[in-house]
């Protein structure tokens, strides 16, 4: 069977593409993340950041991922990032692309 939207084989078992379910959910997740990155950028939170593998992620609010989809584990150091402060320098391509797209919908989206 085909994925009608990526046009990627689904393998036999499998009634859904895995990557296309993978992404959707990750841009459900990025969506869901308007309102605490408006609060974060009110100074009321920070950024929290996990280091893996050497590089530096942001994790997302209300949820164990990166903005760039990665798997946030315990044994992750964590630290904070101060929008005031400092600047997304540092930080892993993927997160940084992911916090800037929801920083964009902050400044077009109303407040409730």
């Amino acid at each position: 069977m085909i994925c009608p939207r990526c046009l990627m084989p689904i393998p036999e078992p499998l009634v859904f593409c895995q990557a296309c379910i993978m992404r959707e959910s990750m841009e459900r997740l990025i969506e869901q993340q308007v309102d605490a990155v408006r609060r974060m950028l009110a100074n009321r939170e920070p950024f929290i950041t996990v280091a893996q593998l050497g590089k530096r992620h942001i994790k997302t609010f209300g949820a164990e991922k990166t903005f760039c989809g990665a798997d946030v584990k315990l044994k992750d150091r964590r630290g904070f990032l101060d929008p005031q402060i400092e600047t997304l320098n540092g930080i892993c391509l993927d997160c940084r692309r992911g916090v800037e797209s929801v920083m964009e919908k902050v400044k077009h989206v109303p407040t409730t």
